[in-house]
């Protein structure tokens, strides 16, 4: 997982990031001191042979690193709603530099070079979703789902912040060590995001425009695909089976602006289009509605982490590391998982 995307950053938001970056450094530095014992106060010189405060003790690595490098991120949001329906948003694979910060290392035991200890880890990233992954609609009840892939024509947006204390394990022969950290992570983003339509009705053979419309708001109303703040939104879709309302709907939308369709759309559209129930504002409606737009400002988080760490000649580190949070806002879950195929060159402060 990178730090800092360099690449990708924007003016306000290059300053909130160096921000973080400013506060997760003072703060590696304020809590990874070196610890001083009283002896060696009193006398900083130790005759050898008499036993110090520390002895049996790994030795603490005495720098903070700073990691320049470049690496092959992959970010991953998944969003469920209050039916367990999910929607799978993600970045494209990419190569990009970054910064990576972590505090000096605190070595709690050491067996013949077999080292296990701790230390902390600073993230900040910004991220652009447009590769989605939904559920195909079914025509009949008896068809297998299957996931369709697209890349949506608006992307979600946002930024992701994390500090993790980790544990690791070292292997000194082969110069590779373990890691697992949980900690804490803050993330906002917004956008766009769309959900299976579990066999929307108007596929259902024999089904009215009244049996179909009544059909949709019970699986939104199940879904918990009807209440989103949006009172004009809410109400409309809460009666959509009464008079014109899925055509108000279609207006509605139409004045929020931009209406984005996936090539799903065209198989509804087909539909509608030969069809002297439905209208165009209908359509528009419809292929909105199983929709939504989403704005996320979460508090501090619980995060977990791991990595898998190689260092080669105390000069390059390879590494691949995953995790991230998970948690709920509103009618969702959300999950954030970040995976990172880096090189960097280890620099020592």
């Amino acid at each position: 997982m990178k730090a800092l995307r360099i690449s990708s950053s924007r003016p306000g938001q290059s300053q909130t990031l160096a921000l973080f970056w400013i506060l997760s450094l003072c703060l590696v530095c304020l809590i990874w001191s070196p610890s001083v014992y009283p002896e060696e106060i009193l006398d900083p010189t130790i005759p050898d042979g008499i036993d110090s405060p520390d002895s049996g003790k790994g030795k603490n690595s005495e720098f903070v690193f700073v990691r320049p490098g470049i690496g092959a991120s992959r970010l991953i949001l998944t969003i469920r709603d209050q039916a367990g329906q999910k929607s799978r948003i993600q970045t494209p694979s990419f190569v990009s530099p970054f910064l990576d910060i972590s505090s000096r290392d605190r070595i709690f035991a050491d067996w013949y070079g077999f080292k296990l200890g701790m230390n902390i880890w600073a993230h900040a990233e910004h991220f652009e979703m447009r590769n989605q992954t939904i559920t195909l609609f079914s025509s009949t009840e008896d068809t297998v789902s299957n996931e369709f892939r697209y890349k949506a024509t608006r992307p979600i947006e946002g930024e992701y912040y994390s500090i993790h204390p980790t544990a690791f394990f070292e292997i000194p022969l082969v110069n590779i060590r373990f890691g697992f950290g949980v900690g804490g992570a803050q993330t906002r983003f917004s956008g766009e995001v769309e959900f299976y339509r579990f066999g929307i009705p108007f596929f259902f053979r024999d089904s009215t425009r009244a049996e179909a419309l009544s059909n949709t708001r019970l699986i939104l109303l199940q879904s918990g695909s009807i209440f989103r703040g949006d009172v004009l939104r809410d109400y409309l879709v809460f009666n959509l089976d009464q008079g014109n309302n899925l055509e108000l709907l279609g207006k509605y939308y139409l004045s929020r602006g931009r209406i984005y369709l996936s090539p799903e759309d065209l198989v509804l559209y087909r539909y509608i289009a030969g069809n002297s129930e439905y209208s165009l504002l209908d359509f528009i409606a419809l292929s909105q509605i199983n929709r939504e737009r989403i704005r996320v400002r979460t508090p501090i988080l619980l995060s977990t982490r791991f990595y898998l760490e190689y260092n080669w000649a105390n000069l390059l580190v390879f590494r691949l590391s995953a995790g991230g949070p998970s948690f709920t806002s509103g009618p969702y879950d959300y999950q954030i998982r970040a995976t990172n195929l880096a090189v960097m060159i280890n620099l020592r402060f």
